[in-house]
């Protein structure tokens, strides 16, 4: 589903009523991971945050590819599969194997000499089996993985994604693996090999944009009871939002901004929001800050705006990566409008590394485009934060021509 469609929050709340029924023993034990793919520093090292999270052990990506494929792939058992495990295992994980063979040894010395002890001993070899029993379960509880920002991990060859959905299919595993991935664009499973997609399965899960009346029962849950939204202005504020794009996020963002703009009219004698609070900020919000901001936009910045916007419309997702919007901005076309554009481009035609920097920061500070947390001029993800069609009416009417689309 699109941003702001309450995918994350609806995941992280079945998963709170799971473990609250896990620890009251409804349902079986399993061990949590949830990861971000906008966190990660490339798809590969979801391995490496996937083999952290389960073991405390960081490895590069390869090393933990190779662990990971010994723990979900069924490899850990006995002939060939076992002594692949031990040939490729760390020495931990081979002392553990060593103390569980020198524990069965002595519970089966243990059991032979309960036969000829007497009933006591035979209780005290039952009770230490129970207990290795329980332990061998809780080592092999299965693993529920949440992958939030699902899109980012999609590479040309897509191995990731292909092991991530294959795992769970594989029978014999040391460790049983769940998946649910979490997307932003609507037909990901159909952008996916066939070779990938099989491995989906027909289990998906659509999150449409929120309408209006439901837009309106998040805003009085998050007001909990507070009388400072008139009736009308709520169904007004959601009603902007429904018609532009249904997120959530926006609709409390923009109540909230119109409280700030009520308290600034009225100062403290302001009781409740109205129409005009509200329609002050849609106008700070939607229409005119962003808008100023394009027609000031540099040429560079344009330029920029436009790789962006072409790299989305490209992929079809919702973020593209920096890297690639920077390799591509030079390779637009065009000369630099100005002397200085001219100044931040090297004789080959490329920009210079830190007039990117420069130019993404500059972006990024005026809300034209969002940046992934931990994002930097040199990795990481952003998102156009305007309109296609605003920056084509900007690129009609401007004076400036360094936009490309």
């Amino acid at each position: 589903g699109v941003p702001g469609t309450g995918k994350t929050a609806t995941a992280m709340e079945v998963l709170r009523s799971a473990k609250r029924r896990m620890n009251s023993g409804d349902l079986p034990a399993f061990t949590l991971v949830a990861l971000n793919g906008l966190r990660l520093a490339s798809p590969a090292h979801l391995y490496t945050e996937l083999h952290e999270a389960l073991t405390g052990e960081r490895l590069v990506p390869s090393a933990a590819l190779e662990k990971l494929e010994q723990r979900f792939r069924g490899t850990s058992g006995t002939g060939k599969g076992r002594k692949r495990r031990r040939s490729h295992d760390s020495d931990d994980e081979d002392d553990d194997e060593d103390d569980d063979d020198e524990e069965e040894m002595e519970e089966e010395m243990e059991a032979e000499e309960g036969e000829h002890d007497d009933g006591g001993a035979r209780r005290k070899g039952k009770a230490k089996a129970q207990k290795k029993n329980q332990t061998n379960r809780k080592k092999e509880r299965s693993v529920l993985l949440i992958v939030d920002e699902l899109d980012v991990l999609v590479t040309r060859s897509q191995s990731v994604l292909y092991n991530l959905f294959e795992w769970p299919h594989s029978t014999g595993a040391a460790q049983p693996l769940r998946v649910v991935g979490i997307a932003n664009t609507m037909d990901l499973p159909e952008r996916l090999m066939p070779r990938v997609a099989s491995r989906i399965g027909a289990c998906r899960l659509n999150f449409t944009p929120y309408s209006q009346e439901q837009l309106q029962e998040i805003v009085r849950a998050r007001l909990a009871g507070s009388e400072c939204f008139g009736k009308v202005a709520l169904e007004y504020a959601a009603r902007k939002v429904a018609a532009v794009s249904g997120d959530a996020r926006r609709a409390l963002e923009l109540c909230r901004r119109a409280v700030e703009v009520a308290a600034a009219r009225a100062g403290n004698d302001a009781r409740a929001v109205t129409i005009n609070d509200v329609d002050g900020a849609v106008k700070e919000l939607f229409a005119s800050p962003q808008m100023a901001a394009l027609r000031r936009a540099s040429p560079l910045e344009r330029r920029a705006l436009g790789m962006l916007s072409a790299l989305q419309a490209s992929s079809g997702l919702a973020e593209a990566p920096v890297n690639l919007m920077h390799a591509g901005m030079g390779a637009m076309g065009g000369a630099p409008a100005s002397s200085a554009a001219a100044a931040s481009t090297s004789k080959s035609g490329n920009m210079h590394p830190e007039a990117q920097r420069r130019c993404l920061r500059r972006l990024s500070a005026q809300r034209l485009v969002v940046c992934s947390a931990g994002c930097t001029a040199d990795a990481g993800m952003a998102s156009l934060n305007v309109s296609a069609n605003d920056l084509q009416r900007v690129q009609k009417t401007g004076s400036n021509r360094g936009l490309a689309l």
